[in-house]
């Protein structure tokens, strides 16, 4: 599975949020890449005042911030599944 984090330069929640995922994520097998929200107006419009932000490609669920690592966990552990 792929998981997008949605956050911009200078962020620091998104910053903290990158890392809390990495922990989160160990041992799971998924792919996760950052994309900046300001490259693209319609990023901007959808999030935000809600970045950072994970986005499952497949699923187009998404987890807000503040989310801690075992929310993250549980988040692409129960995304990690093809419905």
């Amino acid at each position: 599975m792929t998981f997008v984090l949605f956050g911009t330069d200078g962020c620091h929640l998104c910053d903290i949020a990158a890392q809390v995922i990495v922990v989160a994520a160990e041992g799971i097998e998924v792919t996760l890449y950052q994309e900046d929200i300001a490259e693209s107006d319609h990023l901007v419009e959808r999030y935000a005042t809600r970045i950072p932000v994970i986005l499952n490609e497949l699923t187009e669920q998404e987890l807000d911030w503040p989310f801690n690592e075992e929310q993250a966990r549980k988040f692409l552990l129960n995304n990690n599944k093809r419905s």
